[in-house]
């Protein structure tokens, strides 16, 4: 199926409002610009295995920053997620609900999200991450990475990559935030920051609670209560040098989150389960990741080699007022090793041209558990992967990229060989990037899809990784001195060998799942002080029968506007995320039945105000609206809520 008319409708609509700031170029007063191959543009660090500058990325990528966060004054991860072109965030209710996030199309455990370069993908939750417990908090950038990635990152990057980078030290500063809204929800945070010619840390924590709302649609008759969440969160980093040549950096965050939630809940009489207004019945999270890395420079920056270790520890316990013990609990760990050598030259002879050689070897080790009712039994999988990575730039205009992976399996299935490739190219005298990427990633069978899990679900050792096949196409556009840009990207996939669960086990289906579409970002800065950005992503999804697959809006769309007045001192911020109609299943009939989910449009409002220096008045309303978000069927997130803080911040010196 081609585009649809409405979708090159909204796309267009995008490109007329930021190609009008072209038209008024001419009037724009002169100012010096630099120049997209010029040193210092932004720097992204996920889409290569070493940072690059931006412009010459050849995979599609979105960088959302801690200014962004902070005008945005979002709470959540997830909520800041569904800005991003090709992103769709499903939650099953309110604050705390399970949260799945899927990049073009892709399922949710076939994108990999990195904290601090640490897997987080839960091995005994399917290699999905529930991203509602990760509070947008202490975060210094959020890079998203879409299209096949598992040449650089291995499995689970088959859609993409979420690569959160929490704060690093700084300048000496302590810092508090007080913040109270409905729900009887209240949070606070505090940091201290420090830093010294050789050596910097940074500490902070979070603790959040709410009574929040019921997972179950609130028209639902006799939904009454409340489904109450709350948050406790410690993320700290030190970074040192040793000598002149060794910089070690160490990372380590821990969250503790528990939420009540309404079950689903078997009916012997109709054999079919429906979800239940049930209160008592709570799910307690307890994340911890680690790492450690040594970085070792030598000629002058040209050689650098790379020794680090991380880990990632999982545990989940949901517990039953009926029960004494816990109903089920589980625990997830993945462990990584990692040694990588950068070379990076040049031949300003030849072409003007710079080289980078990366080549790597890492280790990876998955671990899951069950206990008690859960009826599951300690299983692991291990692999080793050798990786190379070559860039080059040519003419400071061209800029071509390849990486492979070859990853040995010790167990049960193949081995398996993945690819990437990516070119950008700059056209200096109109400010125009061209950027595409072509690339195979892969999706390992998950431990409970081999070993099985309890008495009901048999595992099956014959399964082999799921494959996918993906390209990108696309072209961003400066205007008006760089004060708008438009970024439009056409992309494709095809996933084969996807495992599919039958209820009381798993296969590798027949067929294929194809996925294509199109992202649209724009944004553009019609005064010193305003700043507009908008996207649109229309998804065509088909799986082998020739159905929309569920939970993929056909469309999705963000604008954004903030406005900061007062010599600086305040700021206001509108923001509108709109979530096109998509398909769910229904539990409730057997076997499960498709139903349509209506569209939705959630429109946010923040404002802060410095009162004095150090101390800023802060307030937000969401979902102004009230409007029904429903992305999962038979539930439903927040209606309209408001929040009010205080943010107090000072330099000890």
């Amino acid at each position: 199926m081609s585009l649809s008319k409405q979708a090159l409708l909204y796309a267009g609509l995008i490109s007329t409002v930021f190609s009008l700031a072209h038209v008024t170029s001419a009037a724009a007063q002169d100012s010096d610009v630099v120049s997209p191959s010029t040193p210092g543009k932004e720097i992204v660090v996920s889409a290569s295995r070493v940072p690059m500058s931006a412009n010459r990325v050849g995979s599609a990528v979105t960088v959302i920053d801690a200014e962004d966060l902070e005008d945005r004054q979002t709470q959540s991860v997830a909520d800041v997620l569904q800005e991003v072109p090709g992103v769709a965030v499903t939650r099953s209710g309110g604050m705390g609900s399970l949260t799945e996030v899927r990049i073009r199309g892709a399922e949710a455990n076939q994108t990999l999200v990195l904290i601090d370069g640490v897997r987080v993908n839960d091995p005994s939750r399917g290699n999905a991450f529930n991203l509602d417990n990760l509070l947008a908090v202490d975060l210094e950038r959020i890079e998203v990475l879409r299209g096949p990635q598992s040449a650089l990152y291995g499995s689970e990057a088959m859609g993409g990559v979420i690569n959160i980078i929490t704060r690093k030290g700084g300048p000496s500063r302590v810092s508090a935030t007080l913040e109270a809204g409905t729900l009887e929800s209240y949070r606070f945070s505090s940091s201290v920051s420090h830093s010294e010619e050789n050596y910097s840390f940074y500490l902070g924590a979070t603790r959040l609670n709410s009574d929040s709302v019921s997972a179950l649609d609130r028209k639902m008759p006799g939904v009454s209560e409340t489904d109450p969440y709350e948050n406790t969160s410690i993320n700290a980093n030190l970074q040192f040098d040793v000598g002149r040549f060794v910089e070690v950096s160490l990372s380590g965050r821990y969250s503790d989150a528990t939420v009540e939630f309404d079950p689903l809940v078997f009916d012997p009489n109709t054999f079919v389960s429906a979800t239940q207004d049930e209160p008592g019945v709570f799910t307690d999270t307890v994340e911890a990741t680690g790492r450690a890395q040594a970085k070792l420079t030598l000629f002058e920056g040209q050689w650098e080699q790379i020794v680090a270790a991380g880990i990632s520890d999982i545990d989940t316990e949901t517990t039953d007022p009926f029960f004494f013990l816990p109903v089920t609990s589980t625990e997830g760990q993945v462990r990584e090793y990692l040694y990588q050598s950068n070379i990076f030259f040049a031949t300003p002879e030849v072409a003007n041209a710079e080289h980078t050689l990366i080549l790597a070897f890492e280790r990876l080790e998955e671990d899951a558990a069950g206990t008690f009712l859960s009826g599951g039994e300690d299983q692991s999988l291990a692999s080793n992967s050798l990786i190379g990575e070559y860039e080059l730039a040519l003419w400071d205009s061209l800029f071509l990229g390849g990486s492979i992976r070859q990853q040995h399996n010790e167990k049960l299935f193949d081995d398996s060989t993945t690819y990437r490739a990516t070119l950008a190219y700059l056209l200096a005298d109109t400010d125009t990037r061209l950027h595409g990427s072509f690339g195979k990633a892969v999706k390992n069978p998950t431990l409970t899809e081999l070993f099985g899990f309890g008495p009901g679900f048999t595992g099956n050792p014959n399964l082999q990784p799921e494959s996918a096949i993906g390209w990108d196409i696309g072209i961003e556009q400066n205007f008006w001195d760089k004060r708008a840009s438009i970024d439009v990207t056409y992309f494709d996939s095809t996933i084969e060998d996807l495992i599919v669960g039958t209820g009381n086990t798993a296969f590798n289906a027949t067929g294929e799942n194809r996925i294509k579409g199109l992202e649209v970002a724009g944004s553009i800065r019609p005064l010193p002080d305003l700043r507009l950005t908008a996207s649109y992503t229309y998804t065509d999804s088909e799986d082998s029968n020739g159905q929309e697959l569920i939970r993929r809006p056909r469309h999705m769309g963000s604008l954004n506007a903030n406005y900061r007045f007062l010599d600086g001192r305040a700021s206001v911020n509108l923001g509108l995320v709109h979530k096109g109609k998509q398909d769910d299943l229904n539990f409730a009939t057997f076997p499960a039945t498709r139903v349509g989910l209506d569209s939705y449009t959630t429109v946010n409002l923040g404002g802060s105000y410095d009162i004095t220096e150090g101390v800023s008045l802060f307030a937000r309303a969401e979902n102004l609206t009230d409007a029904e978000q429903i992305d999962v069927f038979e539930t439903r997130g927040p209606g309209l809520t408001a929040f009010v803080g205080l943010r107090i911040g000072f330099s000890p010196d």
